[in-house]
């Protein structure tokens, strides 16, 4: 989301939507939530379904982004857990992550298919 928010990019994918619109006081990594005005390209976002602040900070990056009139997609997989991607965690959820992969891949195919 930053390189999206900071460079002039055709299509973005922000798979782990963390600090985009909250700062952890014990991390050093911050919000970039006044950036979304910035948004360069069509964006879309992905998040494991579940009752933490990640969640939620993913569907309020897509609340702030349309606020902004930018075009963000969300999407959000149901009993997935926290990087269900990360094939070298027990976390790892193939079937999520396959559909995941899936729908970056659409996304990519959609807004990239006629970039040379």
């Amino acid at each position: 989301m930053l390189a999206a928010c900071s460079l002039n990019l055709d299509a973005a994918v922000d798979c782990y939507g963390a600090f985009v619109v909250e700062s952890r006081p014990e991390s050093t990594m911050t919000s970039i939530v006044d950036l979304l005005p910035n948004l360069s390209c069509r964006s879309s976002g992905s998040s494991a379904s579940r009752p933490v602040p990640v969640a939620r900070a993913d569907r309020d990056a897509s609340r702030v982004a349309d606020e902004h009139g930018k075009d963000f997609t969300f999407h959000e997989y149901d009993g997935a857990g926290h990087a269900f991607f990360a094939v070298d965690r027990p976390s790892y959820r193939a079937e999520v992550a396959t559909e995941a992969w899936g729908e970056i891949w659409k996304f990519y195919g959609r807004h990239l298919s006629d970039k040379k």
